[in-house]
């Protein structure tokens, strides 16, 4: 382990040491995707997709180790019991940092169906980890501020046809999709900006999860719920990858999806509004539980 050097230097090793691991196993999936697009014939496209199917969990396992070798971060994890990686699920989260994401990877790499998240559709242009999200089916995602549906309401449509379409592709194979409800990491000037009535969250965004719930109704019948909570303070990559973070705590919750939650998001207001108030109503539990976490 590493964590009796400067702090600083930790982390600049760690940010080389993940690079490198992304990078090598980006390269391996290019190859091993350009071989299965190769020739179009059934029996040899599975068997290199069984091939692109091993290399995320193994890019799990080289970042869990960077992890063991660049710091002493404890995790504490609640709510593990009874996950089947035979179900489809769809987990919310808060966002707080980049982390985030390594974070998740580790917890249910192998516990639950593989994990797949929205992104940005701005993101799909970001180095190596753009394409690699993209070759994997990651699903990309216009997102549309409150202003532009206000004025084009339309636009709410699009959002259903692009979600539907995201979402087709994983019909048949269970998958755990990610959706960090808020839209975009914490940050003070942004909790301000918007006003949260949250204590330790931004506002959730309703309209994202609705669409998903929409577009896989017979498939998607849980929610995990999972909290993460950094110690001793908020975290970012940065002092993540220095080993400042001392403990990672994950308070996990599966939770049925009610009938509730299912409607015309675009056109009934009425299921709207009481969706947003049934997903608030989430936000300020976590937020609760944020506040527990952190005390203890």
């Amino acid at each position: 382990m590493l964590s009796f050097l400067p702090k600083p230097l930790v982390g600049i090793i760690a940010i080389c040491l993940y690079t490198l691991n992304l990078s090598f196993w980006f390269t391996l999936l290019l190859l091993t995707a350009l071989g299965k697009w190769l020739i179009p014939m059934a029996k040899w496209r599975r068997t290199w997709q069984h091939l692109l199917d091993k290399i995320p969990p193994a890019w799990v396992m080289g970042n869990n180790f960077i992890m063991w070798l660049t710091s002493r971060t404890r995790f504490e994890i609640t709510g593990l019991e009874n996950l089947d990686p035979n179900t489809w699920y769809l987990l919310l989260a808060n966002h707080q940092a980049w982390s985030d994401i390594l974070v998740l990877f580790r917890v249910f790499a192998k516990r639950v169906a593989p994990v797949r998240f929205f992104l940005k559709e701005e993101l799909r242009w970001l180095p190596f980890v753009g394409q690699a999200c993209w070759i994997l089916d990651f699903p990309f995602m216009k997102r549309h501020s409150s202003k532009a549906l206000a004025r084009h309401p339309e636009l709410r449509l699009q959002d259903i046809e692009t979600t539907r379409k995201a979402c087709a592709k994983f019909k048949d194979l269970p998958i755990t999709l990610i959706n960090f409800a808020e839209g975009t990491r914490f940050r003070s000037l942004k909790h301000q900006k918007q006003q949260s009535p949250y204590k330790h969250l931004l506002k959730p965004k309703a309209g994202g999860i609705a669409f998903t719930l929409a577009a896989m109704p017979e498939k998607l019948q849980q929610i995990l719920d999972v909290t993460i909570v950094y110690a001793p303070h908020r975290a970012n990559f940065w002092d993540f990858c220095c080993g400042k973070i001392e403990k990672v705590t994950l308070a996990i919750r599966v939770l049925p999806i009610p009938g509730s939650w299912r409607g015309d998001y675009v056109e009934d207001k009425v299921f709207r509004q009481a969706f947003q108030a049934q997903i608030n109503q989430l936000w300020q539990e976590k937020d609760v539980e944020i506040d527990e976490l952190l005390r203890n």
